[in-house]
């Protein structure tokens, strides 16, 4: 029987602050299958779970919305990919290995690489889980930059992206990656790129910044096409009425016309 070891930097993590999305991930976790088994005609392999929308929201109690919402931002974050069949979706734990410690199991599927690490006297499963972390994080990174250089090509009219990446900066694209819901960032920022406001080209002070269109609030109204093309900010304050004697004889003839309306 193993163990379940909980990563010290899981609070960096966009969505450990949701509780409803760290519960699920972490009863995936505990339910995944930590060796190859049969189940319903197919073969779970470790680190895989069967199961179902209504389950995985009753389990948790939450709605199915919610279980549909928060299995799209574990895909979105890296922490999990999904098949669906007919009967049940097959969850796959991506970063199962990192997690979860069991030495028999690590006896029975060692692979040529733990193998070596033992030869030499070296813990397998610290030598596998760093090769695991190094290359999650070279994926998550390469992900990341390829959203920034996307920016940098396309909004041409905004600052661009000259340092790397910080936390903030990291946590917002991971964020707009499940608010874009399936389209692209890079039809994102053409629609950013060919509107006259965001781009500060209406005459005013305001240009967009890569922070400012990736906050959810801003992306919505984007999205909506509320800055589409040459929109305009609203003026902040109603203009000036006139006072009475500000107007002609034939102007105040005809506001006398509609004083009883």
């Amino acid at each position: 029987m193993g163990f379940v070891k909980i990563s010290d930097d899981l609070p960096s993590w966009a969505w450990y602050a949701d509780n409803n999305t760290l519960l699920v991930y972490i009863r995936l976790l505990l339910g995944a299958a930590w060796r190859d088994t049969d189940y319903q005609n197919i073969t779970l392999q470790r680190g895989q779970i069967a199961t179902t929308l209504p389950k995985i929201a009753q389990e948790n109690g939450i709605t199915e919305r919610q279980a549909r919402t928060i299995l799209d931002r574990l895909k979105s974050t890296g922490k999990v990919s999904v098949k669906t069949t007919s009967k049940f979706s097959v969850i796959t734990l991506l970063d199962y290995d990192c997690a979860v410690e069991n030495v028999s199991q690590v006896d029975c599927q060692m692979t040529d690489e733990r193998q070596t690490a033992r030869q030499s006297n070296v813990r397998p499963t610290l030598l596998y889980t760093e090769l695991q972390n190094s290359r999650e994080q070279n994926a998550r990174a390469s992900g990341f930059n390829e959203v920034k250089r996307s920016f940098n090509e396309i909004c041409r009219s905004l600052p661009p992206l000259e340092k790397d990446l910080t936390i903030t900066q990291v946590r917002l694209i991971e964020t707009a990656r499940v608010n874009l819901r399936g389209s692209s960032f890079e039809d994102f920022f053409k629609r950013v790129e060919k509107s006259d406001f965001l781009c500060g080209r209406t005459g005013g002070s305001f240009k967009a910044t890569f922070e400012w269109i990736l906050k959810p609030e801003n992306m919505m109204k984007i999205c909506s096409g509320q800055y589409d093309h040459n929109y305009k900010q609203a003026p902040q304050n109603p203009p000036e009425q006139k006072s009475w004697n500000d107007y002609t004889p034939e102007e105040l003839a005809e506001q006398a016309k509609h004083f009883y309306d």
